[in-house]
Order: structure tokens, then C-alpha cells, then sequence
């Protein structure tokens, strides 16, 4: 059965205007699945082979039928009997077709996909087609980033298409080319003088001991495992001139990175990194913004030295930068894809310090909780298997049954471990910043009323609303509060440290 092709009359939704969410996107995969129709009983269906509760499974379906109608107002999905539900092609695809970005470059992989170009022309299967014989699981996820890339150049206005899998330049997508090859030709013609038979590949480690500006750092020489030898080195450089008033001059760097093939934006792959910069690399991806006192006191363990080295290098290299507004480290540019790479089945999420400044003290709040459980954990001879962050809960249920569970039903962070006899474990951590009462209340009998096993902490940015919450924990009743469930009430500290709550 073939999808319909009705669209409005300017070839576009109804009303442009609505989100596509991740809702949205469950319906329009769900009814793909099932020749282009989405059947309300098919789903309650699906929803019955789930784990969620009968109650729970009511209040999905009644989310579907509000998220159909509005569907259905906004002209993409059309009913055709009782309970079903037809896509319209043409909705479908402007929906999933992403939006042009001002902020959009095109990076290196996007001109290698233009440049494969014959007369003019890309197809689609001919750019998968270096990934055959690889893994299942590995082709599907580059034709999938393939895909991905091809939809943002239709987006930019580098692509159109012609036909399914087809795609042809544009007249912009021509004129970077151009303008790329030119600039090639001529770095080609430019020689590099006689200075480059001087450079050895070990000169690479020269630029692990400057700053942003070329300044060679003392302090991080003395950090460097190479240290006296890369002090030898820059003794004998200064005698060419080409160190000059404790800065290498641009010509040493030019020939240092030609020596090594390897530049600033590509030098740092994971294999490269150490065990302090993985690590940091991880709890980034994990937790989206981190303060340089969290960094240097969880990752590098109080080290200054070898901190203030690795924190140039990686703003160098663009894999973190600083938030000097808000005194906060994020990943930037390098870093996403490395740690796309580090951590492929966890997926990225902005880090709200770019649109909502008011929370970034809760979320910088919830890796000190994090590593105050991880350490009583380790402590009692655990070990952690996964945490999830509640973004990362959400989409999955999203994605899973269509709809998210009901409001305070996610933690901000759920801990899975082993305990010291092998036996799989939940530690829940919710993350107080000054909750009203109601709320305290709503968040604690979602937690004790629910039949998972787990222990709770309930971590607060002060004494004083920690008090408040064992308050509220304390006056619950016996039949809500189910005693067997650990609760733990913690606060932080003036000194940042998390200390934990005595209560009844």
C-alpha cells in the first residue's frame, strides 16, 4: 500500500508552525512500519507487550489520541476509519527535511561528499558504497550519518533532489568548490623555505607546552612526561631563531605540524588521549557542562600542573571550551565527535548553559551528587554499569512506547550497578535547588509508591532545604512511605563538599 500524496496548497503542512517531537516521530515510524497507516489498536498493542503498568498504558493511549488530533489538525496524518490514521507523504518528509542553520559550516566531510560529484551529479548509494563488507551494525550507522549529512546540504541549498537516491549540485555547491581547489593549487605553489630540514617529528611536542598565543609555559614543561628533553630541544630552536623571546614564531609552527602530519584540529584521536583526558571526555558527554573545580578535583585528582596542560590543549584542539560567563567547561566542536566515537549508544544533548542559564547550578549540582554515590559505591565494592541521565530516560521512552511517563516519574540521574555479590542494583538521585513543598511531596511518593527496587538519594544545595525535605520525609505516612526503600537526604556544603543527613 502506498503512502497518499496530499499535501496544502503550498506543498507544506497546514500549520508549519507545530514542533516535530520525538512523539511526533514515534507515531510517523510506527505507522511506516505498517503500510503508512497508524492503527490505535495496533499500538495499544504494542503497549500491552510492555512493562509499563495498566494505569500507566491508559494514560499513554489517551496521550496518542491528543497527539493524533493535533496531528490531524496540522495536515499530516489524515483519518481513515475508527482508530486509524493515514500519513501524508509530503508532511512527512518537510517534517523530517531539518531546517537551515546559520550557524552551519561545511566542514571537511561535507565537501568530500560534494567533491565525489560526477558532472554534477551524487548519488546516495555510491557514497555508502566504501562501507560494504563492514559490520551490520557499523553500515547502518554511516549510511545513517550519510543520510543525515545529504539532508543538511539539501537544507543549505548545496543539494537538490532529482530523484530518490539522487542528487544534484548547486551553484553555490559549485562556487566552493572552485574556490576550494584554487586555494589548494596555490598552498601547493607556496614552498616551504629551508627551515623544514631542521624539524623532527618529536618537535610536535613543542606545541603541548605553549598556550593559545605560542607562549612556551614553564610550568607546563615540568608537567610534560618529555620535559627535559623538550627543554634540550628549545635551546637548540632559539639558536635558529626560530623561538624568539619564549614564543615559537609561526614559521616553526607551520613546519612542526607539516613534520609530524598531524595539525592542531587533527592531532588529538582517542587513541592519543590519556586516561585522565578519556575520562574527562566521558563525564562530559555524560553530564554536558562541568566547572573547572569539578575537572580538577574529581578528574585530575588536585594535580594543578597536569590539569592547566591538558585544559590548553583540548580548548587547542577545540574539544572543550570555556563558558567564561559561566565559568563552565562544554564540549565544542572536536569534542562532540570524539566523544561520538568514546560513547556511540549514548546520544548528545545541548548543555542548557546555552538557553537556560537559571539551571546550569542544578545540573553542575548533579555531577557533585554523582561522584559523592559513585565513591560509596566503589567504596562497599560495587561496580557501576550504566547511568542515565533523565534526557537520556525520556528519549528512550519516547522512542520506546510513543509517549513519555508521567511528570516526576525520572530521577535527574539513575545509577545500575552490581553490588559486592554480583547482584544487580537502582540508586536514584534527585537534585534539590529549593523545591516547594508540593513538589518535595509529589517526587517522594512517586518514588516510594513505585514497585521498582532502588535506593534514593535526595541531594540539596543547602542544609536548611535538606532539613525541609527530611521534614516532609519524616511526616509521610507509613502505607506512602515505604521504609525498606533507603532514602538518603544529603546537602552541599559551603566548601562544595556533599555531607550527608541524619533523619529518622
Amino acid at each position: 500500500m502506498e503512502l497518499r500524496r496530499e499535501t496544502s496548497g503550498n506543498g507544506l503542512p497546514f500549520n508549519t508552525e507545530l514542533k516535530i517531537a520525538t512523539t511526533h516521530k514515534f507515531i510517523f515510524n510506527f505507522a511506516k512500519e505498517r503500510d503508512g497507516i497508524f492503527d490505535r489498536n495496533a499500538y495499544a498493542a504494542h503497549l500491552a507487550n510492555s512493562d509499563l503498568n495498566p494505569k500507566m498504558q491508559r494514560q499513554m493511549l489517551a496521550w496518542n489520541q491528543t497527539t493524533l488530533a493535533n496531528l490531524e489538525k496540522a495536515g499530516y496524518v489524515k483519518s481513515v476509519g475508527i482508530g486509524k490514521y493515514q500519513l501524508i507523504e509530503a508532511a512527512v518528509d518537510w517534517a523530517e527535511r531539518p531546517k537551515p542553520r546559520p550557524d552551519f559550516k561545511l566542514g571537511k566531510n561535507y565537501v568530500k561528499i560534494l567533491s565525489t560529484n560526477v558532472n554534477g551529479i551524487i548519488k546516495s548509494a555510491e557514497l555508502k558504497r566504501e562501507h560494504i563488507g563492514k559490520p551490520q551494525h557499523e553500515y547502518n550507522r554511516q549510511a545513517k550519518i550519510i543520510d543525515g549529512m545529504v539532508r543538511n546540504l539539501i537544507a543549505q541549498d548545496y543539494l537538490e533532489r532529482t530523484e530518490k537516491g539522487c542528487y544534484k549540485l548547486t551553484s553555490a555547491a559549485v562556487e566552493v568548490l572552485q574556490k576550494l581547489q584554487l586555494a589548494a593549487e596555490a598552498a601547493k605553489a607556496d614552498a616551504l623555505p629551508k627551515t623544514k630540514s631542521l624539524i623532527t617529528a618529536f618537535d610536535r611536542h613543542i606545541l603541548e607546552v605553549v598556550d593559545e598565543k605560542g607562549n612556551i609555559r614553564s610550568d607546563f614543561i615540568n608537567a610534560h612526561e618529555r620535559g627535559s628533553s623538550i627543554l634540550k630541544r628549545i635551546e637548540a630552536l632559539k639558536n635558529h631563531n626560530l623561538i624568539v623571546d619564549g614564543k615559537i614564531t609561526e614559521s616553526l609552527e607551520a613546519h612542526i605540524k607539516q613534520a609530524s602530519a598531524l595539525s592542531r584540529s587533527k592531532k588529538l584521536t582517542l587513541d592519543l588521549l590519556t586516561k585522565e583526558q578519556r575520562l574527562l571526555l566521558t563525564d562530559m558527554r555524560l553530564f554536558l557542562n562541568l566547572t573547572p573545580h569539578q575537572i580538577l578535583k574529581h578528574i585530575y585528582s588536585g594535580d594543578s600542573n597536569v590539569y592547566s596542560r591538558d585544559l590548553e590543549l583540548l580548548k587547542r584542539h577545540k574539544i572543550l571550551k570555556l563558558m567564561p560567563t559561566r565559568d563552565i567547561y562544554v564540549l565544542d566542536i572536536n569534542g562532540i565527535k570524539l566523544s561520538n566515537t568514546l560513547l556511540p549508544d549514548i546520544g548528545f544533548y545541548k548543555s542548557k548553559v546555552y538557553s537556560r542559564p537559571a539551571e546550569v547550578g542544578h545540573d553542575v549540582l548533579v555531577y557533585t551528587a554523582y561522584k559523592y554515590v559513585e565513591k560509596q559505591i566503589l567504596h562497599d565494592g560495587g561496580n557501576i554499569i550504566t547511568v542515565r541521565s533523565d534526557r537520556m530516560m525520556r528519549s528512550e521512552d519516547a522512542k520506546l512506547y510513543g509517549h513519555m511517563k508521567g511528570k516526576g516519574e525520572y530521577p535527574d540521574l539513575r545509577i545500575i550497578y552490581k553490588d559486592k555479590n554480583g547482584i544487580e542494583r537502582v540508586h536514584n538521585l534527585e537534585i534539590d535547588c529549593g523545591y516547594d513543598s508540593k513538589t518535595i511531596n509529589s517526587k517522594l511518593s512517586a518514588f516510594f509508591k513505585s514497585s521498582g527496587s532502588g535506593s534514593f538519594t535526595w541531594c540539596c544545595n543547602g542544609i536548611r532545604q535538606a532539613a525541609k525535605v527530611a521534614k516532609i520525609a519524616n511526616g509521610s505516612k507509613p502505607k506512602v512511605l515505604r521504609r525498606h526503600k533507603p532514602l538518603h537526604i544529603t546537602y552541599v556544603d559551603n566548601f562544595g563538599n556533599v555531607k550527608n543527613m541524619k533523619w529518622s
